[in-house]
């Protein structure tokens, strides 16, 4: 597997997968089709010759009776689509994990049900929103820019062994880019309806575009060791005045990797190119958090340090 240690040797490599059949109609996805995408960018980030192999390979002495967490951005209308998770889901099924060891979460349950992610979604998974368990107090993250100390959700800390990072590509217009390093915000209790929602934690996070302190979030050592994939969802999009709201552009790629901090950069130019072709103005600025994660050592954005392939399929 690629070494994604900040300030090593060895790059963090970042596949990029494009179908031009994966959507329609900013609303439809092809189920198969993005199968096809996942399978062979997992193939080609891993080496292996078959998917399954290729998810084994990413989540390393995985036990029949360990749990995987699958985190989704159900935000809005534009949520990482049911029918990529449905195929993660069914690869994790093929590697021998149980369907009940298989845990499908986001901040809101209510968002999970709204978005249809119980019939899209055909596998007996379990669903849990953070807001439905309390925070574990020991397990905090500490993000000292705002001198807080965050508690991050018992899903993370003790339900689950390792977790999947399925982010959606928006635009935000805080921090400019939503995706893999954002996408962390849904761990803590920082939104409506939690059971530990905390107010002044949420204009904390927010401060300054967010950038010092989704930087101190991502590198909890909790979340750096037990994320261990990123399929970073670019299939229906947002690319201006997000992150609420419908679709507004078919990337019909996907990006994946295990450094949150290269994913990111990949992203984010994907973001800034599509925005200048609509003619908008690039969001680099408003994007610090990227640069201060790769600071911390959470990856890294340095080109010179970043392998990237892309896979055209159709």
């Amino acid at each position: 597997m690629p070494n994604i240690a900040h300030g090593m040797d060895k790059k963090s490599l970042v596949v990029k997968v494009y179908h031009s059949q994966a959507t329609s109609s900013l609303s439809e996805v092809n189920s198969n089709v993005v199968r096809e995408m996942i399978e062979k960018g997992l193939m080609e980030f891993t080496g292996e010759k078959t998917f399954h192999e290729a998810l084994a390979k990413c989540l390393p002495m995985l036990q029949p009776n360990d749990a995987v967490g699958i985190k989704v951005n159900t935000t809005g209308y534009c949520p990482s689509r049911p029918e990529l998770v449905s195929c993660v889901i069914q690869g994790l099924i093929e590697t021998g994990l149980k369907e009940s060891q298989i845990i499908v979460f986001d901040h809101l349950e209510e968002s999970m049900k709204k978005l249809a992610y119980w019939e899209k979604v055909k596998q007996d998974v379990r669903y849990i929103g953070t807001n439905q368990l309390d925070f574990d107090n020991r397990a905090i993250a500490l993000i000292e820019s705002q001198r807080k100390k965050v508690p991050i959700t018992k899903i993370v800390s003790q339900l689950c062994k390792y977790i999947i990072n399925i982010p959606v590509l928006r635009d935000h217009i805080i921090t400019g880019l939503s995706f893999s390093l954002k996408n962390a915000y849904g761990y803590i209790p920082l939104f409506g309806e939690t059971r530990m929602e905390n107010r002044s934690l949420i204009s904390a996070m927010h401060k300054e575009n967010g950038a010092k302190q989704i930087a101190e979030l991502n590198a909890s050592p909790m979340i750096k060791e037990k994320t261990k994939l990123i399929i970073g969802d670019c299939l229906l999009c947002i690319i201006n005045k997000g992150p609420i709201g419908v679709p507004q552009w078919a990337g019909n790629r996907l990006i994946i990797g295990q450094d949150p901090v290269a994913v990111d950069h990949v992203a984010l130019k994907l973001l800034n190119q599509t925005r200048e072709e609509k003619g908008f103005r690039e969001v680099t600025g408003k994007a610090g958090h990227i640069q201060r994660a790769a600071t911390l050592g959470v990856g890294t954005n340095d080109e010179n340090k970043i392998e990237f392939k892309k896979i055209a399929l159709a």
